[in-house]
C-alpha cells in the first residue's frame, strides 16, 4: 500500500548551475567583480560534450503535463521575482522577495521573523534590489532526468524566455503535446541595448539568452506538430526542487565578508540506512512544527540549511538541523 505524502512525492535533484559572466580582479585594488561574457560558463562535466566555451546548449524543458496553466509551467521552470540580498562574497543572504506588488522581507523584530510589505520600494531604484529569473532545464547530452539552472537579471533575455515558453505552452496544449518532447536550443546573442543614465541616451552591447527549435530535429512546422503520446492518468506527478536562490556574485558584486549565523559546516554524505534517515527527517519535521507552532523566527540562511538538509536527504545535515532547531527551542523557553 503507498504512504500518503511520500509515495506520491517525486522530485528531481539539481545537478548544477550555468553562469553568463565571470569575476575578475580590479588590478589595482585586486578586489573580484562581475564581468559579462559571450559564452556559457558550464560545469565541467558538461565541457568534454561543449568544450570551454559554448555560445549554444542543447536542452528540454520539463514536462507541462499537470501545470498547463501558463503562470504555473513558469513558475516550475523560469521563476521570477525581485530580490535583494545582504551580506558579502559567499555569504550573500536573500533578505527580501517580492513580485512588483507585495514582497517579503527579513525582519528580527517581527514575531515570524518575516514581515509583508509594498513591492517595489526604494532599493530597487538604488540597483540593491533586482529582478532575477531563474531558468531551469535538461542538457540533452547528460543521462539524467535532473536540472541545471541559470541565473539571469537581463530584462532582454527574461522576456525572450517567457515569450517562446508561452508560444510552445500554447502549441503543445493546441495539438495535444508537451514542452518536454521538443529539441531546443538555448544561445547566446549578441544585442544592442539602449538606455536612459543620467538624461542621456547610451548604448552598450551585451549577449542576451533566446530560446528555439532545434532545426536539426524538427525540419519544418510539421515535424513540431507531434502526436500526444501518454494518458493523463498513467503518470505521477512530479515537482521539482526549489530554485537555489543564494546570491550568484556574478551578478551581486561583494559587500562585506559577513557571515551569517553558522548553523553547519557541510560534510560529504555517508551511505545509511533508509530507516535511519527517515527518522532524522521525522525528527527535523517535527522540530519545525514546534517552532511553527510556537512562533519562533528563524533567520533565511537557517531556513535555507534546513530545506538543503530535507533535500538532500544528508545524515550529517539532518542531525545538525535537529540540534540547532533544539537550541532554538530551548532559548525561546528560557526567555
Amino acid at each position: 500500500m503507498p504512504i500518503k505524502g511520500i509515495t506520491n512525492q517525486y522530485r528531481p535533484v539539481r545537478l548544477g548551475k550555468i553562469h553568463l559572466g565571470i569575476m575578475q580582479k580590479h588590478p589595482k585594488t585586486q578586489k573580484e567583480y562581475p564581468v559579462e561574457v559571450d559564452y556559457f560558463v558550464i560545469p565541467d562535466e558538461l565541457k568534454k560534450f561543449y568544450g570551454e566555451k559554448p555560445k549554444a546548449l542543447n536542452i528540454r524543458l520539463p514536462s507541462a503535463f499537470f501545470d498547463k496553466n501558463f503562470d504555473g509551467y513558469l513558475e516550475k521552470i523560469f521563476p521570477q521575482y525581485l530580490k535583494r540580498y545582504k551580506g558579502g562574497k559567499d555569504y550573500g543572504v536573500l533578505v527580501c522577495k517580492g513580485d512588483g506588488e507585495t514582497a517579503i522581507a527579513i525582519d528580527p523584530e517581527s514575531k515570524t521573523g518575516l514581515t509583508e510589505k509594498p513591492c517595489p520600494c526604494p532599493y530597487l531604484e538604488d540597483g540593491t534590489c533586482k529582478r532575477i529569473g531563474i531558468f531551469r532545464f535538461r542538457i540533452e547530452e547528460m543521462p539524467s532526468l535532473n536540472i541545471y539552472q541559470i541565473t539571469t537579471s537581463s530584462f532582454n533575455s527574461i522576456l525572450n524566455i517567457n515569450s517562446f515558453c508561452r508560444d510552445l505552452l500554447e502549441h503543445c496544449l493546441t495539438i495535444g503535446a508537451d514542452p518536454s518532447f521538443y529539441h531546443l536550443v538555448l544561445r547566446r546573442a549578441e544585442q544592442k541595448v539602449q538606455r536612459l543614465e543620467k538624461g542621456e541616451a547610451k548604448s552598450s552591447r551585451h549577449y542576451i539568452l533566446t530560446l528555439d527549435i532545434d532545426q536539426r530535429y524538427h525540419k519544418s512546422l510539421f515535424d513540431v506538430s507531434v502526436p500526444k503520446a501518454i494518458k493523463e492518468e498513467s503518470v505521477p506527478a512530479a515537482k521539482l526542487p526549489p530554485p537555489d536562490e543564494s546570491r550568484d556574485e556574478r551578478f551581486f558584486p561583494p559587500e562585506q565578508d559577513t557571515p551569517p549565523e553558522n548553523i553547519e559546516n557541510e560534510i560529504p554524505a555517508q551511505p545509511v540506512p533508509d530507516s535511519e534517515i527517515a527518522e532524522l527527517t521525522k525528527k527535523v519535521n517535527d522540530l519545525l512544527d514546534e517552532i511553527i507552532e510556537k512562533d519562533i523566527a528563524l533567520t533565511q540562511a537557517a531556513i535555507d540549511k534546513i530545506d538543503e538538509a530535507l533535500d538532500t536527504q544528508d545524515k550529517e545535515k539532518l542531525e545538525a538541523s535537529i540540534v540547532f532547531l533544539r537550541r532554538k527551542i530551548e532559548k525561546a523557553v528560557v526567555k
